[in-house]
């Protein structure tokens, strides 16, 4: 995984918050328990302790911010 070179050039909507290498493992983990939409992963982020760990207990929002 950490080899990936992840690039992504910002062109329109909110700019990314998030580090794609950890949303990628944090997306791949929640699949291998059966995780699969974007609300629930929030979840999963918030209440698993290796995926906390994975993500640095930066819990990513499903939710748009103003």
């Amino acid at each position: 995984m950490e080899n990936l070179k992840l690039a992504y050039t910002y062109q329109f909507g909110r700019l990314w918050k998030y580090d794609l290498g950890v949303l990628l493992k944090l997306v791949l983990l929640a699949y291998s328990y059966g995780v699969f939409s974007s609300c629930q992963i929030e979840s999963f982020a918030r209440e698993n302790k290796t995926a906390g760990r994975l993500i640095s207990d930066q819990v990513p929002s499903s939710k748009q911010a103003d």
